[in-house]
């Protein structure tokens, strides 16, 4: 008999802070489920070299780095955070490579 391909899900999670996403997630984790922190691949789009980095730098200044030239992300927070333009603007660098890489990690 062949193989029958298992039904593919996609589940978001989301909520407010200390709401339990993190207790949901790990209980996904529990049952062999792909989780895709959202979080954690922002965090990773950050780094030196990448287009994000770059695009990030030139719009928000030498003001965001630390001394090794890294992106210093509460120095953005205190920007992006008081003021809607800003955090727009980022949201804008940074969202369509994040679902881009969203979208490839659930097709595989």
């Amino acid at each position: 008999m062949p193989k029958q391909k298992k039904n593919k899900f996609v589940l978001g999670i989301t909520g407010n802070i200390a709401c339990g996403k993190s207790t949901v997630a790990a209980i996904f984790k529990t049952k062999d489920c792909q989780l895709i922190d959202a979080d954690c691949l922002g965090h990773e789009l950050l780094p030196m070299g990448t287009g994000v980095y770059r695009k990030i730098r030139k719009s928000f200044g030498q003001g965001i780095l630390d001394p090794d030239n890294s992106i210093n992300r509460v120095k953005l927070a205190k920007i992006v955070f008081s003021d809607k333009k800003a955090l727009a603007k980022l949201n804008g660098i940074v969202y369509p490579v994040l679902i881009k890489e969203i979208k490839r990690l659930i097709k595989n």
